[in-house]
Order: structure tokens, then sequence, then C-alpha cells
């Protein structure tokens, strides 16, 4: 595994909304308890229902499981993912070639993939990197926190250039405008 030296996650920055959603992955990360970060970008748009979504029952039947599992994206779907860990002063290091979070397997199988076993004291984070053309993005996140497991999902739409909260599930505005201003003083 080779590691490469940073301190701030660095995500490409494509547009308004990835930029955002780097500011949020940032301070949660940062205010985590997290070992390692994970950042899987999504070719297109998801909504909340894939928050602790783990795959389907005889092949039609949606489960959501208590023992959150890793969410059964399709590896197909994945742009791009990027693997940080912890330094020992502080802040996170890339780590080059990774483990890829997503594969391609059963649904019998996605309901297995528990994500405390798979990625133990990570977390994760899912974001669509399509918003700027469809006008709604999406960002999703499985942070480690108190000995639990916090998820989140933020759908967004954009108006006049301005991305803004159209749902939120698992984490209040006041939160998400937290982890902004923690990701932000972090940058700086």
């Amino acid at each position: 595994m080779d590691v490469r030296e940073g301190g701030v996650i660095p995500i490409k920055q494509t547009d308004a909304f990835v930029a955002w959603a780097a500011r949020i992955i940032a301070g949660a990360a940062e205010l985590s308890e997290a070992k390692a970060v994970h950042v899987v970008e999504l070719d297109h748009w998801f909504d909340e229902k894939w928050l602790e979504f783990s795959g389907k029952a005889l092949g039609a039947l949606g489960v959501w499981k208590v023992n959150t599992t890793v969410p059964p994206f399709h590896p197909n779907r994945v742009v791009g993912e990027a693997h940080y860990q912890r330094a020992d002063l502080g802040g996170y290091v890339a780590v080059i070639d990774g483990p890829r979070i997503h594969r391609e397997q059963s649904s019998s199988q996605n309901l297995q993939r528990r994500f405390s076993q798979v990625l133990p004291d990570a977390a994760c984070f899912w974001y669509s990197s399509d918003g700027p053309a469809v006008g709604r993005a999406a960002l999703m996140g499985y942070v480690p926190a108190g000995g639990d497991l916090s998820t989140w999902s933020l759908g967004a739409t954009c108006k006049a250039s301005v991305w803004t909260p159209a749902t939120l599930r698992g984490i209040a505005s006041q939160e998400l405008s937290h982890l902004e201003e923690v990701g932000v003083r972090r940058a700086g």
C-alpha cells in the first residue's frame, strides 16, 4: 500500500456542488473517529433511499438492515474512489491502490457485507458527479461516532448557480453547516 503526504482530503473539484461536498466531507472526517476515509464518486444522482439500503431479497423486496451494510452500488456506477488514512500528526494522507469498496456480486452477498467488517473504523462518503447536468446532486456519509455509525444523506438542488439542501436524512441543516465550517477551517 503506497501512501502519499497530504493533510486535507483533496477531492477533484469539478463544479460548485463537488466543492461544497468536499468541504462537508473534510469537516466530517476531521470531527470523526475515523482511522480511514473513503470517498466514492458515482456517475449519477441517487436519492435518500440508498441510505442504509442493503439490497434486495427474492429479487424484488428492498431490505434495510439493522447491521448497516455497504450500500450495493454497482461497480459500473463508480467513476472514482479515493482512500485516505489518518496521519500520526493529524489530518489524512492519501493511500494509493486502496481497496475497491464496490464489487459485482449477488444481492444475497450484498446483504452480508456489514460495513463494520468491510470498513472497520472508517468513514465513507458517496457523491454524485453529474449535478450540474441534471440540476440535482447527492452526498451520503457513513461516519464512526462514539462507537456507533452515524449515517446521513443530503439531496441538493441548484437554483441560480447556488446549491442548497432539498432533502436531509440523518443530519440537521445546522450540523451540515457546522461540518462545512470545519472543512473550510481545515483547508484554510
